[in-house]
């Protein structure tokens, strides 16, 4: 659980620095709606450099004298807080040189929950001699979320988790839809279909979709990109990589609460996925694991075992820290023009997997498929799940 009075590290990187310049400085805000809540100001004499990848250490080095871009990176100060951190943003070198920026007992702070998702704003300014050079901002929450053998837990408290899989896709023009449509459907699974978690099925989705999550109280887990296939050692390269963008990207939100670090419903490899699950905590120690496949005999290497389970009865878990992770779904599908008795059928079977997740604390809850998907046969309708009674 959070302390009374949380601490916070804003991790501040600069993109690019040119020769011959003095005089800069980093100044932050922490901002609770439109009320600044703390200050910082520090010169910049030097910095490390920051580290380039998971598995290379950060060298010492002194920060050429001169202006750049700079971008807010917030991390916890030991609180198990949920705070803002960004990747490095703008062009220029892939190792950028970063400084952090500590605020160490701050004022009681309102957390992050599902009920009631408060956010806050970091602001960061580079400033040579007083004058602005660039300024960033990034919004996030406080709040602790873990995975217990009794479930999930929410700051504190036993949250038994109820969604549904989203395919970001639409009908004729798949992914490419704007901010406004990708909220929209964060909308749809939290206010009308009552979802407390979603699953970003199968690869990391729009930031504006994600947005929508914090500001809603909607948890996410959120997964690398790839269904089934695993390639050679450049591919796994690639897959390891992606694990480190989909976190330097999305890191600042405080509805993320797991990653997903395997190939969805891949074969085990023990190598591969020692990799990518060392990758995660390596960038983002306050959060736990999870990979998502399709045998229970599957190696567990991440703190989570998540499992696709059509089946009904529903296999009891087999590990401690236990997620459902698909159900139900084409093995019973609907579409709004089905008779009636056809869509009851369906909204009963998924009935039945929430009744024996909400019965047995070991399971965390589940997460059905499907909703919001559209595929080549049926573009009329996008949503197959059922609301979920809270």
């Amino acid at each position: 659980m959070l302390s009374s009075h949380p601490g916070l590290e804003v991790d501040c990187f600069i993109q690019h620095i040119d020769a011959g310049g003095r005089g800069l400085a980093l100044e932050v805000e922490l901002v609770d709606g439109e009320r600044v809540i703390a200050r910082a100001s520090e010169p910049l004499p030097g910095s490390r450099r920051a580290q380039p990848s998971a598995h290379e250490p950060a060298a010492s080095v002194q920060v050429p004298e001169s202006t750049g871009a700079a971008a807010a990176v917030t991390s916890p100060a030991g609180t198990g807080a949920a705070a803002a951190v960004t990747s490095p943003a703008g062009t220029g070198p892939a190792e950028p040189y970063s400084h952090t920026v500590r605020f160490e007992k701050l004022p009681p702070v309102s957390l992050w929950d599902i009920d009631h998702p408060h956010l806050y704003t970091v602001r960061v300014r580079l400033v040579r001699d007083g004058r602005v050079i660039d300024n960033d901002s990034r919004t996030f929450g406080f709040r602790s979320a873990r995975f217990t053998e009794g479930g999930f837990e929410l700051n504190g408290r036993i949250v038994k988790l109820r969604g549904l899989n989203r395919h970001q896709n639409f009908p004729f023009v798949g992914p490419a839809m704007p901010r406004r449509v990708q909220r929209r459907d964060a909308e749809i699974l939290r206010k009308e279909l009552k979802c407390n978690i979603v699953r970003t099925s199968h690869y990391p989705q729009s930031r504006h979709f994600l947005d929508a999550c914090d500001e809603l109280g909607l948890l996410v887990l959120e997964e690398i990109p790839g269904w089934q296939h695993i390639g050679d050692a450049a591919w796994k390269d690639l897959a390891v990589d992606n694990v480190r963008r989909m976190i330097r990207r999305d890191w600042n939100h405080p509805s993320v609460i797991l990653w997903g670090v395997r190939i969805n419903e891949s074969p085990d490899d023990h190598e591969l996925y020692t990799r990518t699950n060392r990758t995660a905590h390596e960038l983002d120690p306050t959060r736990q694991t999870g990979g998502i496949r399709a045998f229970r005999s599957s190696e567990l290497l991440e703190d989570v075992f998540t499992l696709n389970d059509f089946g009904f009865p529903l296999q009891a878990p087999n590990h401690p820290l236990y997620l459902n992770t698909e159900f139900i779904g084409h093995t019973y599908s609907t579409k709004t023009t089905d008779n009636a008795d056809h869509l009851i059928e369906h909204a009963l079977r998924h009935a039945r997997v929430h009744d024996q997740l909400a019965s047995d604390a070991r399971y965390a809850g589940g997460i059905a498929w499907c909703a919001l998907i559209t595929t080549p046969t049926r573009t009329s309708a996008r949503a197959t799940g059922s609301a979920i009674t809270e």
